[in-house]
């Protein structure tokens, strides 16, 4: 079976995107369990359909309704991380293009650990000034470059990125435990780590709630913590 063309994917994506709505603005509107105090009450109870794909929640309802798409579509688990290898590549060619990134590498090398860290804040600042974080934190403390630089076994690296209100952030939540996620600040860092001579070994993410709310009902996540190890290319684990 032949793969869907952009515009049959845009228009069934566009389809399921009205049948979503209700259930996305259940979340916006009402929170993660239907409790008082959701994410937004700003829009006056008009529904996210109302709102372009360039703010935050139509853009948030459109990722919803496409990657509702990819988790019905019941990818093998090659063929699911390929599809998000080449998001990750071509985000990372759209997102480099205005970002102040270090050099690539001549291939078969890799990039010193503070050359990929400040690669990593150059993407996530961009992100941040286009308006898809509020804000972001890095946790590098287990970086270490002189291991990295031996590229052994004690060479991987755990790196651990926090997303303040990520555009994607109510989407993800909604597909959470389906199979994939629309957050697109892992594929794109993902395939930055692959351009820098990096191998990502492991990588989870999870949902924090910034605020302590006595009533669990009220839980209302606004972070989404992406957990990274990295090792250099070819090292052995």
């Amino acid at each position: 079976v032949s793969a869907p063309s952009a515009a049959n994917l845009r228009q069934a994506a566009g389809a399921r995107r009205q049948a979503l709505a209700i259930e996305y603005d259940r979340a916006l509107f009402a929170g993660a369990f239907s409790a008082a105090g959701g994410y937004d009450t700003s829009l006056g109870g008009a529904s996210a359909l109302s709102q372009p794909e360039a703010l935050q929640y139509g853009f948030d309802l459109s990722a919803l309704a496409l990657f509702t798409l990819l988790s019905e579509a019941r990818l093998p688990r090659k063929e699911l991380a390929a599809c998000y290898a080449r998001v990750g590549e071509e985000l990372l060619v759209a997102v480099a293009a205005a970002t102040p990134a270090p050099p690539q590498q001549a291939a078969g090398s890799a990039s010193s650990l503070s050359e990929i860290l400040r690669g990593v804040r150059a993407l996530l600042d961009a992100l941040q000034r286009g308006g898809y974080l509020a804000a972001y934190a890095i946790d590098d403390g287990d970086a270490d470059e002189g291991l990295w630089q031996q590229r052994s076994s004690l060479s991987s690296t755990r790196l651990t990125v926090t997303l303040t209100d990520s555009a994607a952030l109510r989407a993800a939540l909604l597909l959470n435990g389906r199979g994939v996620s629309p957050e697109l600040a892992r594929p794109l860092l993902s395939a930055f780590f692959a351009s820098r001579g990096a191998e990502v070994t492991e990588q989870s993410d999870f949902f924090l709630d910034g605020e302590y709310r006595e009533n669990p009902k009220e839980y209302r996540p606004t972070q989404q913590l992406l957990s990274f190890t990295i090792a250099p290319s070819g090292a052995p684990r």
